[in-house]
């Protein structure tokens, strides 16, 4: 299973989700100011997503279903991130008199999504080669 790359990815993918949401405590809070509803439906899709990378990550003896719960996760984490963006939007440009005015941290505990959307598409791309590979080596048989 750890012999290969792709599970390395997909590893680092979840472990970039799972970090998330246990930093994000105070830049996720901090979108609260929207509704109040946001941080719980960001902290359920990170660790959706990273829940899904996990069996992902155990499927790997099924390369084909492996693929497909990888472009699942994908999904998930692409919503997570339109999720945190326009939240982060409207509270940037929502017409607040007082001015908030994001933290450094905060900025890259967000950018923690899109890490780990750019892990599961190099898993996913590792994972496909592999299945060439495997056709490959079939069509020399």
């Amino acid at each position: 299973m750890i012999q290969r790359i792709q599970s390395v990815y997909l590893l680092v993918a979840t472990l970039l989700l799972a970090s998330f949401v246990a930093m994000g405590g105070a830049s996720v809070t901090s979108l609260a100011a929207i509704h109040a509803s946001i941080p719980l439906v960001v902290y359920v899709l990170a660790a959706a997503t990273g829940l899904v990378g996990l069996a992902a990550l155990l499927l790997y003896k099924d390369r084909a279903r492996q693929v497909r719960v990888i472009t699942a996760a994908q999904w998930l984490d692409l919503a997570l991130i339109l999720v945190v963006v326009v939240t982060m939007g409207m509270r940037r440009f929502g017409g607040e008199t007082e001015a908030v005015v994001p933290s450094m941290i905060t900025y890259v505990v967000l950018l923690v999504p899109v890490a780990a959307y750019v892990m599961f598409s190099l898993g996913r791309r590792a994972v496909q080669k592999d299945i060439a590979l495997v056709r490959s080596v079939d069509r020399l048989r």
